[in-house]
């Protein structure tokens, strides 16, 4: 068992009418994260509820990738903060200055060890939209990108910023 996440089975009412943008039930996550073993276990907990995802091993690749590929391609991306190359943050930021609406609007969530409030408060600054706190809890890992995945990306903060 993976280190990346707390609760590896979930309930199928957590990701109960998980689907994309469009109610498509072919979602398709961008996930930065460059330690293959955490992908790998992301990657597989998303097909679980049929949804793809890519890889980018660097902040920088993601970046690339978003500016990259058709617009909307991704319905969200999972950024991990501490990466090689690119950080979360720098890689966050590049991303809503790319300067489609897209990227100023999908929702990014930060992948992290580190939730201070001092942290947290960065995630925003960076324009994130939310975070998951590593080791993972699955059933929360769905229910943030229902959230998020809905209503065309509107009013998707589920956590207090306060902390």
């Amino acid at each position: 068992m993976s280190k990346c996440f707390r609760n590896y089975t979930c309930t199928n009412e957590a990701a109960a009418g998980l689907t994309g943008r469009n109610g498509e039930s072919d979602m398709k996550i961008l996930v930065a994260e460059d330690n293959e073993m955490c992908y790998d276990v992301l990657k597989e907990l998303l097909e679980l509820k049929g949804i793809s995802s890519e890889n980018a091993c660097d902040g920088s690749m993601a970046v690339e990738m978003v500016k990259n590929v058709d617009k909307g391609a991704y319905d969200a991306i999972l950024m991990d903060i501490r990466m090689p190359v690119m950080n979360g943050y720098d890689a966050a930021r590049k991303i809503r200055s790319l300067g489609s609406d897209y990227a100023k609007n999908v929702p990014i969530i930060a992948l992290t060890a580190d939730y201070s409030q001092e942290e947290v408060k960065k995630f925003y600054e960076a324009g994130m939209t939310d975070y998951l706190v590593k080791p993972y809890d699955a059933r929360l890992l769905y229910e943030k990108l229902k959230c998020m995945c809905e209503n065309d990306w509107q009013n998707k903060k589920t956590i207090d910023k306060s902390g």
